[in-house]
């Protein structure tokens, strides 16, 4: 639908339904945002791809690519600004952002684009001719770019010279987020993310083998998520290491976003061995459910979680460390009541959902102001 001057069109521009993750989530919540909505009218240009092709440099891709592209062009003519959501890595994937950074210049948008991406913290030295090429050609098309991680803004500015590169936080909506008892006996580890050794299930199974052996008490566990971007292969892996470890049971596979929190809103500790990350959605959303956080020291997460205040922080790859932050919460009711209590008192303050809304909009309305 047309812009309007009193309500501009921003054409949110990601891997939608059917894909899963948080790219997929954090775009559908700016589509949902009743607060831009209000002023914007915000709608999502769905580049929806099957889990596990993304990002290889192959025919069916570079087809997908121009398709998209000459989407963005036909839906930007009737937008005042297209938002592309990206984990620009990694070449490919930076070129294709490009390209649809320059259907959208040349349809007459701003362009604001969104960078979330742990891969790109955790491979930039080994950054590839095209992906240095393509961040010049994304810097110079869009009027802004933002990032979730302080350290991805930082690679940014030495990729993108000249280029305004902000930090802008991950948000959740707080309110509608039961806070969990924390009373289940014995207590319930949960956790929500792909089916991928990448965020870090079999160091994560490895640690609980350890306290199996070990441990000061009992536990169960819950594992939800299904299939990530990487592809059944790797979810293959997971689960054949859940088999392999007595944990097939705690597989639950993909739930919507409603049961994911009533999930998270009965349960004890939160749980994400990341290798690679950024900011996740994920540990938000426990935070607001009041749960205890055992994650590693990776991309945003040490700033989102304060290690001995919202949670205990562990080096990626150390199921041991791993076994041992888990075993201190579970044989501390006070200690997960407290570090709970704290996560949800960090997550209201500084990742509620209107403070991302007011952030975004003081950007748009800093490039209509332009146009």
């Amino acid at each position: 639908m047309r812009s309007t001057p009193d309500r501009p069109t921003v054409l949110v521009v990601a891997h939608g339904p059917p894909a899963r993750g948080g790219i997929t989530t954090f775009a559908r919540s700016l589509v949902d945002d009743p607060i831009l909505g209000t002023r914007y009218r915000m709608e999502l240009l769905n580049t929806e791809q099957v889990a596990g092709t993304g990002g290889r440099l192959n025919w069916r891709n570079v087809v997908r690519a121009l398709r998209d592209t000459a989407r963005t062009f036909l839906r930007a003519r009737q937008a005042a600004i297209v938002h592309p959501q990206t984990a620009l890595w990694p070449g490919f994937v930076a070129l294709r952002t490009a390209a649809i950074c320059a259907a959208a210049r040349l349809a007459g948008a701003a362009v604001v684009t969104h960078v979330h991406s742990g891969r790109l913290i955790a491979h930039d030295e080994q950054a590839s001719w095209l992906f240095r090429f393509s961040c010049r050609l994304v810097a110079r098309l869009s009027h802004r770019v933002i990032t979730v991680a302080d350290a991805a803004a930082v690679i940014l500015r030495n990729r993108m010279p000249g280029a305004s590169v902000e930090t802008m936080d991950n948000a959740v909506e707080v309110d509608a987020i039961s806070i969990s008892a924390l009373d289940n006996d014995p207590p319930v580890v949960v956790y929500v993310g792909g089916l991928t050794p990448r965020k870090g299930l079999l160091d994560l199974f490895a640690a609980l083998g350890e306290l199996r052996r070990t441990g000061s008490g009992q536990w169960m566990l819950e594992i939800i998520g299904g299939v990530s971007e990487a592809g059944q292969l790797e979810a293959d892996i997971v689960e054949r290491a859940a088999v392999e470890a007595g944990l097939a049971d705690s597989l639950m596979g993909p739930l919507d976003a409603e049961e994911v929190r009533r999930h998270l809103s009965q349960a004890d500790v939160f749980v994400l061995p990341s290798h690679m990350d950024a900011q996740p959605l994920a540990i938000l959303e426990a935070m607001a459910a009041g749960l205890p956080i055992v994650a590693t020291a990776v991309g945003q997460i040490p700033v989102m979680v304060r290690e001995g205040q919202e949670g205990l922080i562990v080096a990626p790859h150390d199921p041991p460390a791993l076994a041992d932050a888990l075993d201190r919460l579970l044989a501390d009711p006070d200690l997960r009541k407290r570090m709970g209590t704290a996560a949800r008192e960090r997550a209201a303050r500084h990742y509620d959902r209107h403070l991302l809304s007011r952030r975004l909009s003081d950007v748009y309305e800093s490039l209509l102001g332009r146009r």
